[in-house]
C-alpha cells in the first residue's frame, strides 16, 4: 500500500479540485491524504508516514517547508508546480529570487516534477532544476485528457517513484547479502 500526502494551498479552488480528481481516481493500493498549511501536513508526516508527498504548487513559502520536512522524515516528493514556474509568473524582484532559491532546492530534490502541458515541461527543462519531468495534463483545462488519463499517468508516475530507490526498499538482510555478493565479484 503506497501512501500519497497532497499539500496544496487552501486558497487555490482549482488545484483542490485537480487534487480531489486524482485522490478519487487511485487503485485501491493507494490511499491518500490532503494537508493545505504547514502545520496540518507535518503532523500528518509524523503520525501517518506517507511514502510519497506531492506537492502542488510552489507560491506559498510554508508549504515548500512542509514538503521540504516531509523529505527529512523519509517521504519522496512529486512536485506539480501548476503553472507557477512559468517564465511570466516567477518574476525578477529580489523577493521573488529568495523565493526562487527555496523553489529551486525543493524541485531538485524532487523525483518527479509533473508539468500540466508540453510548454510548461520545456520552460522547466529550460530552468534546469531537474531533469525528471512528466508531462501529465489537467482534464480541469483542457479537452485532450479524461480524468480517467489523469490519474492512470499519475500512478503510474508513483509507481516510478516507488521503484527508484531500490536500495531503500531492502531490508537488512537483502543489504548484507548484495554487500557480500559485491565483494565476492570484485575479489573473484
Amino acid at each position: 500500500m503506497t501512501k500519497i500526502l497532497h499539500i496544496y494551498p487552501s486558497s487555490n479552488a482549482m488545484i483542490a479540485r485537480y487534487v480531489d480528481m486524482v485522490e478519487k481516481g487511485m487503485p485501491e493500493s493507494v490511499t491518500s491524504a490532503s494537508a493545505v498549511d504547514e502545520k496540518d501536513a507535518r503532523q500528518k508526516c509524523k503520525e501517518w508516514k506517507p511514502d510519497i508527498v506531492h506537492l502542488h504548487g510552489l507560491q506559498q513559502p510554508d508549504l515548500l517547508q512542509a514538503a521540504n520536512y516531509a523529505m527529512k522524515q523519509g517521504a519522496r516528493l512529486v512536485v506539480n508546480p501548476h503553472g507557477d514556474l512559468q517564465p511570466w509568473v516567477m518574476g525578477s524582484s529580489v523577493k521573488q529570487g529568495l523565493a526562487q532559491r527555496s523553489m529551486r532546492s525543493t524541485i531538485e530534490h524532487a523525483y518527479a516534477l509533473i508539468a500540466q502541458s508540453k510548454m510548461e515541461a520545456e520552460n522547466l527543462r529550460q530552468l534546469e532544476w531537474n531533469d525528471r519531468i512528466e508531462t501529465v495534463t489537467n482534464p480541469l483545462i483542457t479537452r485532450t485528457t479524461s480524468i480517467t488519463q489523469l490519474t492512470t499517468m499519475t500512478a503510474t508516475i508513483y509507481n516510478k517513484v516507488m521503484a527508484s530507490d531500490v536500495l531503500a526498499l531492502m531490508d537488512d538482510n537483502t543489504r548484507r547479502a548484495l554487500s557480500l555478493l559485491i565483494k565476492a565479484g570484485i575479489t573473484g
